[in-house]
This record gives C-alpha cells, sequence and structure tokens, in this order.
C-alpha cells in the first residue's frame, strides 16, 4: 500500500486557544517531521501509531496517548484505520507534564475527558482550558508505558530499523535483515 505523507501543519495557534481535532486516519498515513511551540497529545482510540523523534519512536497501540513536548521534531505514522484525538498543550502548562516524548495509558476519565475536547465545539468561555487541566492533571499521576524504541547508533542496524519502520509486518528473518544492511551472517546471530 502507498504511503500518504504530508507536510507539516501550518502554525499552531496562539497558546491560550488549544487545538483541538479527531480524524479516522488510512493505515500508512504519515506526517512529516515537525515541531510546535505548544505541547502535543495523540489519543490512538482504535489502531496505533507511532511517533518518532531523533530520540527514538513512541509506540501507542489504542488506547494509549503519546506526549510530544514544545520544541520536539517529530513525525506520526498510523498503523490500521485509527480513530486519532489530537490535542494542543498550551505552553503555559507543558511543564506539569514530563520534559520529554512519551506514552501513557488512558483510564476511563482521561479518555472520556480527550473525547469530549476532540467530539464537541466550546459552548461556554473557558470551558475546554478546564477540561485540558483535567487532561494534565490524568497525565500527571499515569505512569509512563516503557513503548519507546531508542534510535540505534550503528548504520547496519539503523538500516534494519528503517527497513522494519517502513514496513512493520515484514517476514524476512534475521538473516535476511541484516543482509540487507550489508552484516554478515555471524553479525546477524544466524
Amino acid at each position: 500500500m502507498p504511503t500518504t505523507r504530508r507536510s507539516a501543519p501550518s502554525p499552531s495557534p496562539p497558546p491560550s486557544t488549544a487545538l483541538r481535532s479527531a480524524a479516522w486516519i488510512p493505515h500508512g498515513f504519515q506526517f512529516d517531521p515537525h515541531s510546535h511551540a505548544e505541547g502535543q497529545l495523540v489519543y490512538a482510540a482504535a489502531g496505533a501509531l507511532a511517533t518518532t523523534t531523533e530520540r527514538g519512536t513512541w509506540v501507542a497501540p489504542a488506547h494509549r496517548v503519546t506526549w510530544t513536548p514544545p520544541g520536539f521534531e517529530h513525525a506520526h505514522r498510523f498503523y490500521g484505520t485509527t480513530d486519532a484525538r489530537l490535542v494542543t498543550v498550551p505552553a503555559d502548562l507543558c511543564g506539569e507534564l514530563v520534559a520529554h516524548p512519551s506514552v501513557f495509558a488512558v483510564g476511563p476519565l482521561l479518555r472520556e475527558a480527550m473525547l469530549a475536547l476532540t467530539d464537541r465545539a466550546e459552548t461556554r468561555p473557558g470551558a475546554a482550558r478546564r477540561l485540558l487541566a483535567v487532561v494534565i492533571d490524568e497525565l500527571a499521576e499515569t505512569p509512563e508505558q516503557s513503548l519507546h524504541l531508542p534510535e540505534p547508533h550503528d548504520d547496519r542496524l539503523r538500516t534494519v530499523t528503517d527497513l522494519l519502520h517502513a514496513d512493520p509486518g515484514r517476514s524476512a528473518t534475521l538473516a535476511d535483515l541484516g543482509r540487507s544492511a550489508g552484516a554478515s551472517e555471524r553479525n546477524c546471530g544466524a
């Protein structure tokens, strides 16, 4: 299946405005590397997504949320048809969360708050900001999930991980992947 790419999103709104959106994203869709002046939460209500920075890749299967702090260049890739919910966190609230990209489990209150933020328009002034404060309180109390894949430093291993990022369902053996990267059978453990 061909990969769909989208250029970096348009500039973020002012920090006092929380950008919120919901969309069904097709399998293989990806956002090219970009960064924001605000923080970003992406919740996979269904499907899965991977968020990649220079520090590695954070995988968020259904009912997990990725957190990307302000200033981190990152890219997203979606697996399966994904019900993606995006919430921008104004810079003045980002200090309440961890200072590095991460993944969190989504409990019932956090799930409902994320869905409410992304499903309906704000009808009372300040309601979205108050609901966002609930999301931040929930995330601040939730332990990080260990769904992080560090970026390799060895060029051959980086070639293998690039192949697997491009096609996670690839049925190649470790030896096949090693040969594709220019490594010998012995280097691959075969």
